[in-house]
């Protein structure tokens, strides 16, 4: 009687068991890109603000990420000093080009700086919302945008 209990066990926990393969494959397999977007813009964000303290304290001003044309070149904004030295906002942030907030949900992907006096009144149609005589910049994304209950414009 024995013998055929432990069968009858073996049986049945070989079907549970490829079940619970199977789940946990799956679940390793799962598009986390919501998670990996939030991420990425967190240290964008970061990366960015850096750069733009950086900027000011060699120069002593904000850098005019709103220039027309700049989010794609941002070598146009640089700060000359009186004896001829030349301080480039591209070479501290270590591209040519502003990040993107990314395509996702209705939203497209766009590196757009909007200039704002007050961080009331804006858009959430992505890109950046920045305050060029504070040099306070945020994310330019609606509040829960990747599903994580998190408010963008107080980033």
């Amino acid at each position: 009687m024995n013998v055929s209990k432990i069968k009858i066990f073996n049986f049945s926990l070989i079907p549970v068991l490829l079940l619970a393969t199977l789940f946990f494959i799956s679940i390793a397999k799962s598009d986390n890109s919501d998670i990996d977007y939030a991420r990425k813009m967190m240290n964008d964000i970061k990366h960015l603000r850096i750069s733009i303290d950086s900027y000011y304290l060699k120069t002593g001003e904000f850098p005019d990420l709103a220039l027309e044309g700049a989010k794609d070149d941002l070598t146009q904004i640089k700060h000359k000093f009186d004896n001829g030295e030349e301080i480039n906002f591209a070479a501290i942030y270590g591209a040519e080009t502003l990040v993107a907030t990314p395509e996702y949900k209705n939203l497209e992907s766009t590196n757009r700086v909007y200039e704002v006096s007050k961080f009331k009144d804006i858009s959430n149609n992505g890109g950046w919302n920045y305050n060029k005589k504070t040099g306070e910049i945020h994310i330019n994304l609606p509040y829960n945008f990747f599903d994580q209950g998190m408010d963008w414009n107080s980033f």
